[in-house]
């Protein structure tokens, strides 16, 4: 439903169920659970044109929960298939980069942030690859963070 969510508490078999107090979940779980968490698409990250040398190249990173008003932008020289981030505490996430070349820290307005990368204007860099993912606090998540999409840009002319 449209109002709705896809948890469900208090379920129990048919029959009778033991009686139990009234309790707060809210309190009673480690890590309590908050509305603003809550994201209907997941993280994401686009860029409107490829990167041109010479130019500034903008990063967007949209469907950041209301939660820390930050992400963060993490780029490598090589796109990974997609390893799942459970085993450190992210499940249903994956990473798409490396992440060797340099991380930055994005301020998010509203619900995205953009970063603006100035690409020189040396041929040299002309044909090589960067790939990118972002990074945001979550509830969603036993590490109280979430990846993006991932995305891979070849510089050009």
């Amino acid at each position: 439903t449209p109002a709705g969510n896809s948890y469900l508490v208090g379920y129990s078999v048919g029959g009778p169920s033991p009686g139990v107090a009234a309790s707060d979940l809210s309190v009673a779980l480690a890590n309590p659970m908050t509305i603003a968490d809550v994201t209907v698409n997941g993280l994401a990250l686009a860029s409107s044109v490829g990167p041109v040398l010479g130019t500034t190249f903008d990063l967007v990173t949209s469907n950041v929960p209301a939660l820390v008003p930050l992400a963060f932008l993490f780029a490598g020289d090589t796109q990974l298939p997609g390893i799942d981030l459970s085993f450190v505490g992210m499940p249903g996430c994956n990473g798409y980069t490396n992440a060797n070349l340099t991380s930055a820290t994005i301020p998010v307005v509203g619900t995205s942030g953009t970063f603006s990368l100035p690409i020189p204007n040396n041929p040299v860099f002309a044909g090589a690859t960067v790939t990118f993912q972002s990074v945001a606090f979550s509830l969603a998540t036993p590490l109280n963070l979430i990846t993006s999409n991932g995305l891979a840009a070849t510089l050009g002319y």
